[in-house]
């Protein structure tokens, strides 16, 4: 069976992806999933006993950068995403006794479209969290950062991409969501860990599948969930990394400069990164604890394994994702190794 592999925001390579057939290997089959997990017994505490966790999933499902099937698109991939997450969430509900407010942004290319800057941000602002809240953001969909060697026009870009109220702080590792016309009004990852932050969650990750490339194109150029849990009355992986864990974690598929890559396909695999992540996950067994350092750990092998298989190698840019564990707009982040 044969498929192709999208970059999110690679304009320049997008013809030559479109044209390459590539085979999904074995290796990539064989990932292990929390999704693909034989079912175990219900966490059976008392509903909502464990706290709240607060999702908001965004998806560009009708990519507006290049409408729903059209040249490069990656709509198929950012739909099998969202499906991915959707069911994730409902592991996190079963499995930990969570209660679990799951919140949508999706893309619809109507006149009334809630995929906007704009409502993206207010959403995030407005979103109900307390004190006591895990709190997750997922996006899936094109992204971009800002990068150059000249002063002056790095002084142009963030004039131009970052609001007033960050353009004192250290350049964002993560990359901003593409969202509308860019101007002063996509939100970087760190920008909403920050807005997040005001509320005092016990728990806040932000995540994104999309391109960390420098804006304009420039980058490199172009080269189911988990194990059995049958007997558990829950699974201590997810509780300790939403029910115990505190802190904020920000995760994006790619590092700054890079791109993220799709696959859009009829095999309707998804995102490159959101497969590894959840295949990272799949990797350790349900009756331990684990945290977040450690599932950066594992993200880097399996998430070059997992873009290996599907583009065969004939890229030059390996795709590795990029963690940070603390206060955002770190100066020093990199995965834990």
């Amino acid at each position: 069976m044969k498929h192709r592999i999208e970059s999110s925001w690679a304009h320049l390579i997008a013809t030559y992806f479109a044209i390459a057939t590539l085979l999904l290997c074995s290796a990539c089959a064989n990932n292990p999933s929390i999704l693909n997990e034989a079912p175990g017994t219900a966490f059976s505490g008392p509903a909502g006993g464990q706290g709240r966790l607060v999702a908001l999933l965004i998806t560009d499902n009708t990519d507006h950068q290049r409408v729903n099937n059209g040249p490069g698109s990656i709509a198929t991939g950012i739909r099998k995403n969202a499906e991915f997450m959707e069911a994730f969430f409902q592991k996190v509900r079963s499995a930990t006794g969570m209660t679990v407010d799951v919140r949508r942004i999706v893309g619809t290319a109507t006149p009334d479209d809630p995929f906007t800057c704009n409502n993206i941000v207010q959403t995030i602002r407005t979103l109900p969290v307390s004190r006591d809240d895990a709190v997750m953001v997922y996006y899936s969909g094109h992204g971009f950062n800002i990068g150059t060697t000249d002063p002056t026009a790095m002084s142009t870009q963030i004039a131009r991409y970052v609001p007033a109220e960050f353009q004192n702080r250290p350049l964002t590792q993560f990359p901003f969501l593409a969202c509308g016309t860019m101007v002063n009004t996509s939100p970087s990852l760190d920008m909403i860990a920050a807005w997040l932050s005001e509320k005092q969650p016990r728990l806040t990750i932000v995540m994104a599948d999309a391109c960390n490339s420098f804006e304009g194109g420039s980058g490199p150029s172009a080269e189911s969930f988990f194990g059995g849990t049958r007997g558990l009355t829950t699974d201590l992986r997810l509780r300790s990394l939403f029910v115990e864990a505190r802190g904020t974690v920000l995760i994006t598929g790619s590092a700054r400069g890079h791109y993220s890559y799709y696959d859009n396909s009829a095999l309707q695999a998804g995102g490159v990164f959101t497969k590894a992540f959840l295949s990272a996950l799949g990797e350790i067994p349900a009756s331990e604890r684990t945290t977040w350092q450690d599932v950066g750990r594992r993200l880097r092998p399996v998430t070059v394994r997992v873009a290996d298989s599907r583009t065969g190698r004939i890229t030059t840019d390996v795709q590795s994702p990029f963690l940070n564990i603390g206060a955002p707009f770190a100066t020093a982040v990199s995965m834990p190794r």
